[in-house]
């Protein structure tokens, strides 16, 4: 029965049994379909060279083939496949549209040709149709699925609230309270606090009345620097001052897993901190925050100290020999951050560069004396209160403000994209036109990707369930009236009522 299907397919095409034919035919195989709900955008550039060199070769074997042989009918299918991974990978452009119209391309054509086939007794016609209904509707549900279950997810708040309210008695715990700051803000706040070369300012702000620098306002891309604004716009004198704040933060990125362009941040900052003890009490209230409160296990702290600006200045300019040296076996990026902002390079993921850079010049070799004594101070401490952590020499964070203590919580079950939280200390104030420069350290939490850590281990944590529900059914109209008087009653004991 396939063997057969696929044999109408593969001698089909708009010019009888020609090379395009064959071609046009292969696109239309019914692998197309069946394979179309396992590869998504977060597919690796690589996958798809590989994929169009198989194609190549498929094709060619294909052209030297018989006409009839069972061979060809395997290849053709095999071609249906890979060309079905190819629009998948327009699809990611075109959305949900794009989605619809490549199924319904790929169902209609070989269903047509299918039907017309005088050779098969309707029994099989009608077997074969279901096989195929079946293949479009199970693809299409399982992209759609994949594409949008995140946010269904996220629809269900109560273990985002129960996230949040943890954590907000954690840091009442901890003396910390909470504000709020404004969804839009001037782009250049963001401009100079977090650095115009830095990927956030430069290519994931959504900033409108971009001609105008004055008038220019954006969607905050993080919470830091609008917590900071506020700290010198209300002349704040309590020192240190130990503020959090949650709420929608904007990015222009490609969306994928624990990637999204609207996403919720949890920042925590700890504002004119000046003594390195102050990042040991930070990371332990973290610490304890994860693996105490959360209950968290599969998961490690990414430490790293950049030392102060003299100690970068000498670090920056052995990094630049360093690079130089070996550029070119280094990709284009790293060669435009060598001269803009060298740090950054360690920010690249291309296995060729990494494998460069694990000889490359090291934060830690450049300290000063009184740099030094910071970080022998704060491993001291961290060892002291039991936090374990592991030292990554590549770890820079991707903000210009960092100096000193950087560091990343990470989770091997996140997958590729597997920081759920980062920070460190940073100085902030002449930048956004404050009276002087303060010391900080600060947090951020990507809650999403805290949601999907939590939701693998909330079998550990005492969720509160949902209250019982009262419901009163009036049996006719005359009863209706009684009915909002007796839930109304409820209500006021606190009991969850409804009225059906």
């Amino acid at each position: 029965m396939i063997k057969e299907y696929f044999t109408k397919i593969a001698s089909f095409g708009p010019i009888g049994d020609s090379v395009l034919g064959k071609i046009i035919a292969s696109v239309l195989a019914l692998p197309a379909i069946m394979f179309l709900n396992f590869i998504d955008e977060r597919t690796p550039t690589c996958f798809w060279i590989l994929v169009f060199a198989v194609l190549l070769i498929s094709i060619f074997a294909i052209l030297f083939s018989q006409k009839d042989s069972e061979n060809r009918i395997i290849i053709n299918s095999f071609i249906g496949t890979m060309l079905a991974f190819y629009g998948i990978a327009f699809n990611v452009k075109l959305g949900l549209i794009g989605l619809a119209l490549f199924h319904v391309f790929s169902f209609a054509l070989p269903f047509f040709v299918f039907t017309k086939s005088k050779d098969l007794e309707e029994q099989e016609h009608s077997k074969f149709v279901r096989i195929i209904v079946i293949s479009l509707a199970a693809g299409f549900t399982v992209n759609v699925f994949l594409r949008f279950v995140l946010w269904i997810v996220i629809l269900d708040l109560t273990l985002y609230n129960f996230i949040l309210d943890k954590a907000k008695k954690h840091l009442h715990v901890h003396n910390f309270t909470e504000i709020d700051t404004p969804i839009l803000e001037h782009t250049s706040l963001f401009v100079r606090a977090v650095g115009e070369q830095t990927d956030i300012v430069s290519k994931e702000m959504y900033v409108f009345n971009k001609d105008n620098d004055e008038d220019s306002i954006c969607l905050r891309p993080e919470i830091t620097a609008s917590i900071i604004r506020a700290y010198f716009e209300n002349g704040i004198q309590q020192k240190p001052w130990k503020v959090f704040a949650h709420g929608p933060v904007f990015r222009k990125e490609r969306p994928q897993k624990g990637r999204w362009r609207q996403f919720t941040q949890l920042s925590i900052e700890l504002i004119a901190a000046k003594e390195i003890e102050n990042d040991a009490y930070f990371l332990k209230m973290i610490d304890s925050f994860v693996a105490d409160v959360l209950k968290l296990e599969n998961y490690a702290i990414k430490l790293n100290f950049l030392g102060c600006s003299q100690d970068r200045k000498e670090h920056r300019q052995a990094l630049i020999n360093f690079l130089e040296q070996n550029k070119s076996e280094m990709c284009q990026t790293c060669l435009d951050r060598k001269d803009k902002n060298p740090l950054r390079v360690f920010d690249c993921k291309l296995e060729q560069c990494q494998k460069i850079l694990v000889t490359a010049p090291k934060i830690l070799d450049f300290l000063c004396t009184e740099c030094s004594t910071d970080w022998e101070k704060l491993t001291t401490l961290l060892g002291m209160l039991s936090v374990s952590y592991i030292v990554d020499h590549s770890l820079v964070r991707g903000l210009d403000y960092y100096n000193k203590t950087v560091f990343e919580f990470v989770s091997r079950c996140l997958g590729a994209q597997n920081a759920f939280c980062g920070g460190g200390r940073y100085t902030l104030g002449s930048e956004i036109q404050g009276s002087e420069d303060v010391p900080c350290i600060g947090v951020g939490f990507g809650m999403g990707r805290m949601l999907m850590l939590v939701e693998q281990n909330k079998e550990k944590l005492l969720i509160p369930p949902q209250p019982p529900l009262h419901v009163i059914l009036p049996m006719d109209e005359a009863q209706r009236p009684l009915a909002l008087i007796l839930a109304s009653e409820l209500q006021s004991k606190g009991l969850c009522t409804d009225i059906i």
